[in-house]
C-alpha cells in the first residue's frame, strides 16, 4: 500500500498452497504478467527484452544465446520468500526496463522443520512406448550435463575464418568432424521428474539458525509431428515437407542456503543456488521440391543448455 512505485507480488504462503513448480508458474499468477513458451515473462503485454530479472537484488545475465531474456523455469517455486514484479522507474533500481523489473528473493531461515520427497510421472499419447529419434550418445548424459562429446576437433576454424575458405577447404574440414548424425532409434519412456526438499531451524532465545536445501531432477520426452510449405508469387507450391521433431528435456537443479539471526537487528546468510536445463533436439524431414520433383531427406540436430549458478554472502 506504501509503494512509491507501482507493483505487484506474490508471498511464500501463498505459493506453498498452489501447484507451481518453478518461478514461471508463479509469476503467471500475478497481476499483468504471462509467460512465453512456459519459461520467458511478459509483463503489461512487453516481450522479455522489455523486462529485467534479479535473484535476492541482484541483476541476471540473460539465458539465451541470442536474445535478452531470462528462463524463470531455472528457479524451483519452493525456494521462493516472495516474487515482486516492479512496474514502474524507483531511483533504487535498473531503469533500463519498459515492461517490469521481477524480483526474486528466496528463503534463508525456513519457518518449520520438514523433509519432503515428491514423485511424478507423465504420459504422451504421441510419443509414449512409441519409437523416438535421439542423438547418439544423449541417453547416457542422463543428467543433461555436456561430457565434450559435442566439442570441436582442435584447431577448428571459429568465428569468422570458417566462412573465408574454400569450397575444397570446407569439405576437408568437415571430414574431420565425427560422424554423429545418424539418430538413435529407442523407445520414449513417461516423462518423469523427482524432488527432494529438507529444512530444519533452532531456535533459541538469542539467536535463530536455519537451513534449506532441495534437489530435483526432471526428464521428459516430446514427439511433435508437423507440415512446411512455401509458394511462389502466383500460389504455386514449391515445396512441401513432412516432418516429426522429437525433444529430450533433462533439468537438474539444487538450492542449499543457511541463515543465521543473532540479536535484534542481525542477519547473517549464504545463499547457494545452482540449476541445469538441457533440450536435446532431432528433426526428422521428408521433403519434395515441387519445381524439380526432388526428393529430400533431411537429419536437422540441436542442443542448448543453460546453466545458473548463484551465491551471495550477506
Amino acid at each position: 500500500k506504501n509503494s512509491l512505485v507501482l507493483a505487484d507480488g506474490i508471498s511464500s504462503d501463498i505459493i506453498k498452497k498452489s501447484p507451481d513448480k518453478n518461478t514461471g508458474d508463479v509469476i503467471k499468477r500475478v497481476s499483468g504478467a504471462s509467460l512465453q513458451d512456459g519459461k520467458f515473462a511478459i509483463v503489461r503485454g512487453l516481450a522479455d527484452r522489455y523486462n529485467n530479472a534479479m535473484l535476492n537484488s541482484t541483476l541476471l545475465s540473460s539465458t539465451e544465446a541470442d536474445r535478452k531474456a531470462f528462463s524463470f523455469d531455472l528457479v524451483p517455486s519452493f525456494a521462493i520468500d516472495n516474487l515482486m514484479i516492479y512496474k514502474t522507474a524507483s531511483a533504487d533500481m535498473s531503469g533500463d526496463f519498459a515492461g517490469g523489473i521481477i524480483q526474486i528473493t528466496t528463503k534463508d531461515i525456513p519457518e518449520e522443520k520438514s523433509n519432503v520427497l515428491s514423485l511424478s510421472a507423465n504420459y504422451n499419447g504421441l510419443t509414449t512406448f512409441k519409437n523416438f529419434e535421439s542423438q547418439q550418445g544423449d541417453m547416457k548424459n542422463i543428467f543433461g550435463l555436456t561430457n565434450g562429446n559435442r566439442n570441436l576437433i582442435d584447431n577448428f576454424p571459429v568465428d569468422n575464418k570458417f566462412n573465408k575458405l574454400t569450397s575444397a577447404e570446407k569439405y576437408e574440414w568437415t571430414k574431420k568432424m565425427p560422424n554423429t548424425f545418424e539418430p538413435d532409434i529407442m523407445t520414449a519412456f513417461p516423462g518423469a521428474s523427482l524432488q527432494y526438499a529438507n529444512s530444519w531451524n533452532v531456535k533459541k532465545e538469542k539467536y535463530a539458525l536455519g537451513s534449506i536445501f532441495s534437489v530435483n531432477y526432471s526428464n521428459s520426452f516430446r514427439t511433435t509431428p508437423s507440415t512446411r510449405a512455401s509458394y511462389n508469387a502466383i500460389a504455386e507450391q514449391e515445396y512441401a515437407a513432412d516432418e516429426n521433431i522429437y525433444r529430450h528435456n533433462v533439468g537438474l537443479g539444487g538450492i542449499w542456503n543457511i541463515g543465521l539471526k543473532f540479536g535484534k537487528n542481525s542477519k547473517l546468510s549464504l545463499l547457494n543456488l545452482f540449476n541445469n536445463s538441457a533440450e536435446s533436439q532431432v528433426i526428422d524431414r521428408i521433403a519434395s521440391d515441387k519445381t524439380t520433383n526432388d526428393k529430400i531427406s533431411q537429419i536437422i540436430q540441436q542442443f542448448t543448455k543453460n546453466t545458473l549458478q548463484s551465491h551471495q554472502l550477506s
